[in-house]
């Protein structure tokens, strides 16, 4: 009985401590945040200390938490800060993930009588899970570096052609929440934005890039601001993909109408969207407002009527648009009041406020 104490004294601290040694990033990774996105300095206090606008997304394997932020700089575990977007779904999900792993985890790592049997079989069933969770991992990195590797060749052959492409990383969420990313030779970086320019293309190449593009797993910002684009360029590459992941749209082309969108059914993701064309109608906005994903709209040198207000004032997500270089007025926009929708005309335009601690804050519309 004296030597058997010590051992199982023993076995109860490795277990324990194998478990704290998993248990802890595991906590970290499903719930702390991932700044993925850091728009730069947008404004400066009176003392000269500078204000970021970040995003940040908490969970895993589903991101259950969007953080929009405005300020000196957030932090991983600052859930209250910023605007916020929760989605119950993904959280579910997460939590039941995060329970199983813990579940399965405690089973491996709990007591057993220290008999040769039990050892063995403790030992055993250990290395199956273990051997397992080892293949998941070296597949889900291995994917990651093999379509970093395209997007690398894609990113090469697009600046070659004078084409102005952003990075962002695109490997496993875990990964990058370990820090792993930070001190390791696999950085795992894909392209987030694209300023596609045709006139630095011939008809054959602007036509050789559109499946290129169709490959890329995380572009979230397209730009079209080259005004050779014809309305049946711009609908056929939005049509190369069945879901493009992109979440801002930029179309600038005095041609636009908008009707040869309304059989683009590829976007169910974005959220930005701003277009420059004087051919815009309203029967062109009709086309935009099917797309119910939209969150903000800035509309600019277009032909639209009340109509396209109406029709604004209908979309179920959206919480802001841009009217400024157009000829809506105020009354046309009193149902966007009514809606809560944030609206910009040329009579309304934003103003810049002082703020009580000094900072300058821009007054958006009616807000």
């Amino acid at each position: 009985m004296q030597l058997k104490s010590p051992r199982r004294l023993l076995s109860r601290c490795l277990s324990v401590g194998l478990f704290l040694l998993i248990a802890l990033p595991l906590t970290w990774v499903c719930f702390a945040g991932d700044m993925v996105c850091q728009g730069g300095i947008t404004v400066f206090s009176s003392g000269g200390r500078p204000q970021y606008s970040q995003d940040w997304e908490h969970g895993w394997p589903y991101v259950f938490l969007n953080r929009n932020y405005n300020g000196y700089g957030s932090s991983p575990l600052a859930f209250g800060e910023g605007r916020l977007t929760l989605y119950w779904g993904c959280l579910l999900g997460d939590l039941f993930v995060y329970l199983t792993i813990l579940g399965t985890l405690a089973w491996l790592c709990r007591g057993q009588r220290p008999d040769d049997r039990m050892r063995f079989s403790f030992t055993l069933r250990t290395a199956l899970v273990g051997v397992t969770l080892f293949c998941l991992v070296t597949a889900n990195v291995a994917n990651s570096c093999l379509q970093s590797q395209r997007e690398e060749e894609i990113r090469r052959q697009l600046s070659s052609a004078g084409q102005v492409v952003g990075p962002r990383y695109i490997g496993p969420r875990w990964y990058s929440r370990l820090g792993l990313n930070e001190f390791t030779p696999w950085k795992m970086e894909g392209i987030e934005s694209i300023n596609l320019r045709s006139t630095e293309l011939g008809e054959m190449q602007l036509a050789a890039v559109y499946p290129k593009l169709a490959e890329l797993s995380q572009l979230s910002i397209l730009k079209l601001h080259d005004k050779t684009f014809s309305e049946e360029e711009i609908a056929l590459l939005l049509t190369a993909r069945r879901r493009w992941p992109i979440r801002q749209l930029s179309i600038s082309n005095m041609n636009l109408t908008g009707h040869l969108l309304k059989d683009v059914q590829s976007l169910p993701a974005v959220e930005e969207l701003s277009i420059s064309s004087a051919a815009l109608d309203d029967e062109g906005f009709a086309v935009i407002s099917q797309w119910t994903s939209l969150e903000s709209i800035s509309i600019r040198k277009a032909a639209i009527t009340a109509k396209s207000v109406k029709l604004a004032a209908e979309m179920p997500n959206l919480r802001e648009i841009n009217f400024y270089d157009t000829d809506i007025s105020d009354a046309d926009c009193e149902i966007l009041k009514r809606r809560n929708i944030k609206f910009l005309t040329r009579a309304s335009a934003f103003s810049v406020e002082t703020a009580p601690d000094g900072s300058l804050r821009f007054v958006f519309g009616e807000d």
